[in-house]
């Protein structure tokens, strides 16, 4: 009768200990997750080009020149399209041939693209943004941001 006691005890205290560990696991993610988010935030001030080209008026190609000012080259893009066709969306340098196309991505109809450059990032200078339907005109539009920091 007493090692059944003992037993039951012994599987008692496993059975709350093996809870506690859990929920302490749980509530460190929850923490480093906070902690993830905060640290992906970057900074207003930080942000030092912001261009939107925004795909209305009929045509199938749209065309933004941009600068990134020196230690902007941290680069986040959006492509949102809403139409019916795909697209595709190309960024590349003017200034460093040898760069070629940074970005050369096609946005499917009803779909969302989202891209970013950080690391090295993009050296500082001029660059091409364009926009390329096929046999119809995109619709949508197009952000681009520059930052001093990753994003």
């Amino acid at each position: 009768m007493a090692s059944k006691r003992l037993r039951t005890f012994c599987m008692t205290l496993l059975f709350i200990s093996l809870i506690v560990g859990v929920a302490n696991v749980m509530s460190a993610s929850v923490d480093l997750k906070a902690k993830e988010t905060e640290a992906n935030k970057i900074n207003p001030s930080a942000i030092t080009g912001k261009w939107e080209l925004k795909l209305e008026g009929g045509s199938t190609t749209y065309t933004e020149t941009l600068s990134i000012a020196k230690g902007s080259g941290n680069l986040k893009l959006q492509a949102k399209n809403p139409g019916s066709q795909s697209f595709r969306v190309t960024l590349q340098s003017d200034d460093y041939p040898q760069y070629g196309v940074i970005l050369d991505a096609a946005v499917k109809a009803g779909e969302t693209l989202d891209w970013t450059k950080n690391g090295g990032g993009v050296p500082s200078g001029d660059y091409t943004l364009q926009v390329h339907g096929s046999a119809a005109d995109p619709k949508g539009v197009v952000y681009l941001k520059s930052a001093s920091k990753p994003w």
